[in-house]
């Protein structure tokens, strides 16, 4: 029999700390990346920047969405279980681990970083310069 593979849905169900990472990364796809060597970085509208102190704000966002969640379960025990792992959640340990856990899941490589010699980020779009057009920014361009 295959065994059934979980989905990041259900693993961020999970009450653990590898729960609270599949959480954030549902939560923060398409707006962070992690760097081997430089770190978390945050798209900002216009490019990708060094998160910094950022990501443990962004981190206890996903923490405080806990609370919320505990309240779409039925059964009373379930909703207690849920807000308890909630406030547990917000130790500095468990913020520092799901982000920890989280790194592996939106990774980019640095030379992968402004790969397009031809793309130049301007503040109202990104400048094409093989073709003059001015296209809008794009967080796929991966420019830093």
């Amino acid at each position: 029999m295959l065994k059934r593979t979980t989905s990041e849905e259900e693993l961020s169900s999970h009450l653990s700390d590898a729960g609270n990472a599949a959480r954030f990364t549902r939560q923060y796809r398409g707006r962070l990346l992690h760097c081997e060597g430089a770190g978390w970085l945050l798209y900002d509208g216009t490019r990708w920047q060094q998160a910094g102190s950022e990501i443990t704000r962004l981190a206890k966002a996903t923490v405080s969405k806990i609370y919320a969640e505990a309240g779409r379960y039925g059964p009373l025990e379930q909703r207690k279980a849920v807000t308890a792992w909630a406030l547990k959640s917000e130790s500095e340990r468990s913020i520092r681990a799901m982000v920890s856990l989280a790194e592996c899941e939106l990774p980019v490589k640095a030379d992968a970083l402004d790969q397009d010699p031809w793309l130049l980020n301007c503040t109202n779009g990104t400048l094409n310069l093989r073709t003059g057009e001015l296209q809008k920014h794009n967080p796929k361009d991966l420019i830093t």
